[in-house]
């Protein structure tokens, strides 16, 4: 009954009694067996042509069909004369992923994919993005009104969860 906490107790000091006396690291003893998270990063390219959305609400989004895509774009195009085209995504190779950050009154705050990763423990994609200042019009002004900033990008396929977080 008690023979295998007490057992854990001892290994446990027995590690520290040896990584006291420099033979051997505690971490390597008590945490090696736990898996390394190994990240790179993903190559992307944005979506054009990049419209201001129609898409009022926030939304994080990732398409990887067809169908999904269509009704994707013609939400975020909805309105504009003349209607920009479907632009061609092989889904069998690649995906999309989508930022909107909604309505907003600033209309000199755009938003950006900053980075993607691809993580190993646990496998995800990680996708970072940002306001960003908008770039002046010809008159070195912002456009007034309300905006509804988006950014969507193209990259390659994967069946694996994708997380979203907002960097400075």
């Amino acid at each position: 009954m008690f023979r295998k906490p007490f057992n854990a107790w001892l290994y446990g000091l027995a590690c520290l009694l040896l990584a006291g006396c420099g033979g051997v690291s505690v971490s390597v003893l008590l945490f090696d067996e736990f898996p390394h998270d190994d990240v790179r990063p993903i190559a992307f390219q944005n979506v054009l042509p990049a419209v201001d959305s129609a898409i009022g609400d926030r939304r994080l989004v990732v398409v990887r069909d067809l169908v999904a895509w269509d009704g994707l774009w013609r939400a975020h195009t909805i309105g504009l004369v003349p209607l920009p085209t479907l632009p061609p995504i092989n889904f069998a190779q690649q995906m999309v992923i989508g930022v909107f950050s909604g309505v907003r009154n600033n209309p000199c705050i755009d938003i950006e994919i900053r980075s993607v990763w691809h993580h190993t423990r646990p496998e995800r994609i990680e996708v970072n993005y940002r306001e960003v200042p908008r770039p002046p019009d010809v008159n070195g002004q912002c456009t007034s009104g309300m905006r509804n900033p988006a950014a969507l990008i193209v990259l390659t396929y994967s069946h694996l969860p994708v997380e979203f977080f907002p960097v400075s």
